[in-house]
């Protein structure tokens, strides 16, 4: 933050647009109203003097008169000079609206509460809501180390604007700014950034207001102070969601605690598999080797003509993490066999592996058939993850695992008569992972959108 920035925020924190008093009356229409008190600052206010300067030639040198003097010659010069100056803010005003590049953001959001406390708790300063004169949504008041967000907006645009602040205080307090010296154009980038891709983690569209917004504060169509920190930007966002997602969990064990301090309710998962609450997974997957040939990749049908069922101490816990929205069995087995988390230690999902889902009350698991998912009550979660699996050879062992077609009665170690009346393993995913695209479709937009051709 520079000197002016300082002086704006001490002198009024709420400040969103400033400028001169003229400067208001003959470019934006408006008329700073009576009795209001300018906001001081340092003004560059340049002047001319007349100073006798030597003459010099093309290359820099003294030009001498006939007899040997240096020429001298009076000439203008501007001095650069700054003197105090009288500013005032938007909300100072009245008159003609400013023209609007971007649209306040409406709708509601899922469990909202839940979210809204999550992140503020995450923030260094203190939030609150407060009217706010002069079209501002929120702002970061470094000084008195509170953030203000504006009465009366969507759930939407609350959280957009309180990740937008927090990030303000995370980054550009003006004792960091000290060595790192950015202008407000790269200050607001970097929130405005940071709250677009946050708001997204959590299934929150803000593109009709994230865009015209960074439209209006880049110093060109290129977005060049976009360029210049998206490694800050990808960093503060990945720590703000791990930073929020841990809140989230501690929010939810709370909650269960109350319910089953309360009465005792079992959650159940419909038949669609659809995860109503923030809940973890697991997966689970079974090790190579010889004492496993006969269960490894085997369907369900086929594991209970032999008498056999799923036991806990044939597997190994290759994954776990949290899963937030409504999420689906099917969601997690397309993920698992496109976009694989660079922790994943094991190979893609196929028949045999086990999904546990673990909503905080009592965990279920899901076995992985040739066609769909069946739910084994009597399996058993271990406590701890694997660490012994080396990525290097997870990845190498499952990069030639996935080259491999797998039809939906064709076992690695056994082949089996294939039963036609079957969809097979390669068209399910291929089914799956087409229904995922096409719900997910609105994230190529966005993703097109990051080159910045719309605009708003």
């Amino acid at each position: 933050m520079n000197n002016s920035g300082l002086l704006i925020a001490s002198q009024k924190p709420d400040a969103t647009y400033v400028a001169g008093y003229q400067a208001w009356r003959t470019k934006f229409k408006r008329q700073v109203q009576r009795g209001e008190k300018g906001i001081e600052i340092l003004g560059y206010t340049p002047y001319h003097r007349t100073e006798t300067v030597q003459v010099k030639d093309k290359n820099g040198n003294p030009v001498f008169d006939v007899n040997g003097e240096i020429k001298t010659e009076k000439r203008k010069v501007l001095i650069p000079a700054f003197s105090p100056v009288n500013v005032f803010d938007v909300s100072q005003t009245k008159g003609e609206p400013l023209p609007q590049l971007i649209n306040e953001l409406d709708g509601s959001v899922e469990a909202y509460n839940d979210l809204f406390n999550a992140i503020g708790s995450v923030s260094r300063y203190k939030v609150e809501f407060e009217d706010i004169k002069g079209g501002a949504k929120g702002y970061c008041d470094y000084l008195n180390k509170k953030i203000a967000i504006n009465n009366g907006m969507s759930e939407v645009q609350n959280i957009k604007t309180l990740i937008h602040e927090i990030t303000h205080a995370d980054l550009h307090v003006p004792e960091i700014e000290q060595s790192k010296k950015k202008d407000s154009r790269t200050r607001e980038i970097e929130a405005e950034s940071t709250a677009f891709v946050v708001s997204n983690h959590y299934g929150i569209d803000t593109s009709d207001y994230s865009f015209g917004y960074l439209a209006s504060w880049s110093s060109s169509r290129e977005l060049e102070e976009l360029q210049s920190s998206l490694e800050t930007i990808q960093k503060q966002a990945n720590e703000l969601i791990d930073r929020i997602d841990e809140k989230l969990l501690e929010l939810q064990k709370e909650k269960n605690i109350e319910i089953e301090t309360s009465k005792d309710i079992e959650k159940e998962i419909t038949l669609e598999h659809k995860i109503e609450e923030k809940t973890s997974f697991s997966i689970y997957q079974i090790p190579e080797g010889k004492d496993f040939r006969g269960i490894r990749f085997l369907n369900y049908k086929d594991l209970e003509n032999q008498n056999l069922e799923p036991k806990s101490s044939n597997y190994t816990k290759v994954y776990e993490g949290n899963l937030f929205k409504n999420r689906t069995l099917e969601d997690i087995f397309v993920e698992f066999n496109t976009t694989l988390p660079t922790d994943y230690r094991g190979r893609s999902l196929s028949v045999s592996d086990v999904i546990v889902i673990d909503n905080q009350i009592k965990p279920e698991a899901y076995y992985i058939d040739d066609i769909g998912f069946v739910k084994l009550p009597s399996f058993e979660v271990q406590q701890d993850l694997n660490q012994n699996i080396n990525h290097g050879e997870a990845r190498r062992k499952r990069e030639m695992l996935d080259n491999i077609v797998f039809d939906g009665e064709i076992d690695l170690d056994k082949e089996k008569e294939p039963d036609r009346n079957k969809i097979s393993m390669e068209d399910r995913f291929k089914n799956a992972r087409a229904e995922a695209e096409k719900r997910n479709s609105s994230i190529g937009e966005q993703e097109h959108t990051k080159e910045f051709e719309h605009q708003r």
